[in-house]
């Protein structure tokens, strides 16, 4: 694990963080914030498809601070690269941990899949988006910037 994640440089980069206190905090208050808003927003998807009206309440007996432990578990398990964009971690974990508490098979998929097509969905129409304002370029321009510079560096390498 150390070597995977690139252990040394990563207490290099938290060592020079440290050394300013207040980018370490900002930074903190930033992924705590970060991580109370996706508690927040899987919170109100579990609630959006429970109808007291139906006598149907998703996840009934789970308590709020079970929850948050939760989310806090499956994010702790997106640092595993286990597929592209680590799809299926996230959400195997999520299930996993509902299941812990009890909760039933069914519950925690329906809730952890509709959380994962909420947010990779708002990811992809942010990321089109980017790409229709021109502010990014699209990953054909670079690519093709990539290749001509490699092309560019070989000609030149090969003249000499």
């Amino acid at each position: 694990i150390w070597a995977a994640f690139n252990g040394r440089t990563m207490m290099r980069a938290m060592g020079e963080m440290l050394q300013e206190p207040m980018f370490m905090i900002g930074i903190l208050l930033l992924s705590v914030i970060a991580l109370g808003l996706e508690i927040v927003g899987y919170w109100s998807i579990k609630q959006a498809f429970s109808s007291p009206m139906d006598d149907y309440i998703l996840m009934k007996n789970l308590s709020f601070v079970h929850f948050v432990i939760v989310i806090s578990v499956a994010n702790i398990t997106r640092v595993i690269p286990f597929t592209f964009a680590s799809l299926g971690v996230y959400e195997i974990a999520s299930i996993l941990m509902f299941r812990v508490f009890a909760e039933g098979f069914l519950a925690g998929t329906t809730v952890t899949l509709l959380d994962s097509i909420l947010i990779n969905g708002l990811s992809l129409f942010f990321f089109v988006l980017s790409l229709r304002s021109s502010r990014c370029p699209s990953i054909l321009e670079t690519w093709r910037m990539f290749f001509h510079q490699s092309v560019a560096r070989t000609q030149e390498a090969l003249t000499l």
